[in-house]
C-alpha cells in the first residue's frame, strides 16, 4: 500500500508492505536512468535501485512516512514492489534456519542424554575439558548455520508453517533412532 486508503488492507494482511512514493524522486530517478542508458537499450532494475538509494541518501527528507507505513509490518523506501520478494526470501530463510536450529538442539540434547546415561551405567563421566570442547564445537556450528544466505530464486515448495510439523518430528525421531 502507499496511502491512507490501504491502511485497512495492510492491517488485515499477514504481512503488509508500505511503499513510499514521491513523484519528484521518481522523476529525478527516471531522468538519471535515461541519461545513463540513452546509448543502451537497457532499463536495469539494479541501476534504478542504486540511483534511488543515492538520491535518498543525498536528501533524506525526500521520503516522508505516511499513514500506510504506520499500519504495515514493513516499509520500502523504493518505488518498486521488488521488496516483496526480498521479504519472502528473508522470511523463508529465517523460518528454515529456526527449524534447523531446533532440530540440532533437540538431537544434541537427546544424544547427550543417551551418551551420559550409557557412561553413567558404566561408572564413567565426561571430563570438564571434554564438555567444554563439545560446547565450543556446538557454538561454532550454530554460528555457521546463522551465516546462511537466502537463495535468489524462490522455491515453488513452501517451507513448513510450524516447527511442530509431522515431517520435522519424524525426522528428529528417525535421527535419534539411527544414532
Amino acid at each position: 500500500g502507499d496511502g491512507t486508503n490501504d491502511v485497512g488492507a495492510l492491517k488485515a494482511a499477514s504481512v503488509g508492505v508500505s511503499i513510499i512514493n514521491n513523484i519528484e524522486l521518481e522523476k529525478k530517478v527516471d531522468e538519471k536512468v535515461d541519461s545513463l542508458t540513452k546509448n543502451k537499450k537497457s532499463n536495469d532494475r539494479t541501476l534504478r535501485a542504486l540511483i534511488e538509494f543515492q538520491e535518498q541518501e543525498k536528501d533524506p527528507t525526500i521520503v516522508k512516512l505516511g499513514d500506510a507505513s504506520i499500519a504495515s509490518s514493513f516499509t520500502s523506501r523504493r518505488t518498486s514492489i521488488d521488496c516483496v520478494l526480498t521479504i519472502i526470501r528473508q522470511g523463508r530463510t529465517t523460518l528454515i534456519t529456526t527449524i534447523e536450529i531446533y532440530k540440532i538442539l533437540s538431537l544434541n540434547c537427546l544424544i547427550t542424554a543417551y551418551s551420559m546415561s550409557i557412561l553413567y551405567l558404566n561408572g564413567l563421566r565426561q571430563g570438564d575439558i571434554q564438555m567444554t570442547a563439545i560446547g565450543l564445537l556446538s557454538t561454532v556450528l550454530f554460528y555457521l548455520l546463522s551465516q546462511t544466505k537466502p537463495l535468489q530464486i524462490l522455491s515453488s515448495k513452501n517451507p513448513p508453517n510450524s516447527i511442530f510439523n509431522k515431517a520435522i518430528i519424524f525426522s528428529i525421531v528417525g535421527q535419534f533412532i539411527v544414532n
